[in-house]
């Protein structure tokens, strides 16, 4: 009876020792599970972005890849830049790793690249493609090209403001277009504003024009050769630093219903003061892209009609260089570019089909009216007095030659 009892409780015993010691084939659920798989990680394929000569950099957004995991995993950049931050010119090379909680790890990588385009002589200066007609190509105008290289102006130009065929108003009050104020230098164009040493009275229109008083001056010049519809004009210029302005445009001549067209490809001024006009200066007319499609005031009609838009530009107009182009796409199409890069669309009020000059002005405008003693026109220095023109460009389409 005692061997039966004692036989009895060792039995239990020595199996809680053979659970113990691991020896029970029956239990696996405490077995460790070694961790070897790497996690999945999938890069973006590279980003390539063109921006102008005038910048620098450029902010990039994407989608971050996440790295996925038999388990789980982390995934953070260890080299490169985050989405939404500034990307300089160049390639820029962005890895990403993903690590599981065993430390098993993998990286991707995709690059980033900032291109800087560049304006050329043979083509309008698109950052981006645009569509042409198919079997067409741009081709310079020379007759309305000036890279401004030479010692004299070129006698493309019509520099007399009084003399041209058909143009011929001499500037707004209280500012005077003047021949001699504008000049060749360091292959630019400058046109200089000032102050008269005397008042000029003079006919603003012409020989038959109202007598007008001048106490200051800049300049104008004009093409002596029109141009269409279909053409594309550009120029890369930087405006002075005083209360003038003015800039780059196309004009019509004949007086004849809707055929008196305007077109501002660019309009701004270089200094606004305490005198300016509530709405330019909301407008901030010294940091703009404004441009205007006008149908001119004519025989058959009293009045005038007209399209215009703008933007805010980075900086100042007086504080570097812009590049402004206008593509007149279609009698009812204008197409404005700043620094390479598409900004609006213009319909004209009438289909503007007309034959125009191209010209450059710097003038005057009554709602930025120049102090008659202490303005920046008659106190800036030479330099700050001068608007510079780094080149004009015109092209048509044509045909592709094989």
């Amino acid at each position: 009876m005692l061997k039966k009892i004692i036989t009895t409780l060792i039995r239990p015993f020595l199996a809680l020792v053979l659970v113990a010691c691991g020896s029970s084939s029956d239990n696996t659920d405490d077995k460790i599970i070694e961790d070897n798989e790497k996690p999945k990680i999938e890069c973006l394929d590279d980003i390539t972005i063109n921006i102008a000569v005038t910048e620098d950099n450029a902010v990039v957004t994407y989608t971050a890849p996440k790295g996925t995991d038999n388990l789980s995993a982390t995934t953070t950049l260890t080299e490169g830049l985050a989405s939404g931050e500034t990307f300089p010119v160049g390639t820029t090379t962005n890895t990403f790793t993903a690590i599981d909680a065993a430390g098993n790890k993998s990286s991707c990588s995709f690059n980033v690249i900032i291109n800087r385009v560049e304006p050329t002589l043979d083509a309008p200066y698109f950052i981006e493609d645009v569509s042409i007609t198919s079997g067409k190509t741009w081709e310079a105008i020379s007759e309305l090209t000036d890279e401004f290289d030479g010692p004299e102006i070129d006698e493309k130009w019509h520099t007399n403001p009084a003399t041209h065929s058909h143009l011929k108003w001499v500037g707004r009050e209280p500012a005077m277009f003047q021949e001699k104020n504008l000049k060749i230098q360091d292959g630019k164009m400058t046109i200089e504003v000032g102050k008269l040493p005397e008042p000029v009275t003079a006919s603003g229109w012409g020989l038959n024009g109202a007598l007008q008083t001048y106490t200051f001056y800049g300049g104008v010049f004009r093409s002596k050769i029109t141009t269409n519809v279909g053409n594309y004009y550009e120029c890369k210029m930087k405006m002075s630093k005083t209360e003038m302005g003015g800039g780059f445009w196309l004009m019509g001549f004949n007086n004849t219903c809707d055929k008196k067209h305007e077109i501002d490809i660019t309009e701004s001024v270089g200094l606004l003061t305490e005198n300016t006009h509530q709405w330019a200066k909301n407008q901030k007319w010294d940091e703009i892209y404004h441009s205007n499609a006008i149908r001119r005031e004519d025989s058959c009609d009293s009045g005038q009609d007209r399209d215009s838009e703008h933007i805010t530009t980075p900086t100042k107009n007086h504080e570097r260089y812009y590049i402004y182009g206008l593509w007149r796409k279609s009698a009812t199409e204008l197409l404005f570019y700043l620094d390479g890069k598409y900004q609006y669309t213009l319909n004209p009020p009438v289909p503007f089909d007309q034959d125009m000059y191209l010209q450059f002005s710097i003038e005057s405008y009554n709602w930025n009216p120049i102090a008659e003693n202490g303005s920046q026109v008659e106190l800036a220095s030479l330099e700050d007095r001068i608007c510079y023109v780094d080149y004009i460009r015109s092209f048509k389409l044509v045909d592709e030659t094989n």
